[in-house]
């Protein structure tokens, strides 16, 4: 339980972009036919999931299980909407928490190896 609790922040940033941003246009319905908002849509989503990861990588390392809970995040609306569209993008997103993970675990590597070279 105790390891599970180190994921518990980030899962939650990246569960409100898959569910709570989607409904920014049911919410304001007049900001349906703005090309700002489906833009925000289309960003938003995996650059709050990219950012999550990043994070989670710089402070905890390449940790694969934070990939699994993201997809288990994601599964439920694949088995909703039972279309290989959604299962794509969530493809692309896992994908995105992988470049995440790897990117903030090789930052936090170079910094430790920067700071073992400074103690020398």
């Amino acid at each position: 339980m105790e390891k599970f609790k180190k994921f518990v922040p980030y899962l939650i940033i990246v569960a409100a972009a898959f569910y709570f941003v989607p409904l920014i246009p049911v919410v304001f319905p007049q900001s349906q036919e703005s090309i700002g908002v489906g833009l925000m849509l289309f960003l938003a989503i995996p650059l709050a999931n990219l950012i999550s990861a990043v994070v989670f990588g710089f402070r905890h390392g390449m940790n694969f299980l934070y990939i699994v809970f993201v997809f288990v995040i994601y599964l439920p609306q694949i088995i909703y909407y039972r279309s290989v569209p959604v299962a794509v993008v969530g493809f692309i997103y896992l994908i995105f928490t992988f470049i995440g993970l790897y990117t903030g675990s090789t930052v936090n590597s170079m910094n430790r190896i920067k700071k073992d070279e400074n103690k020398k």
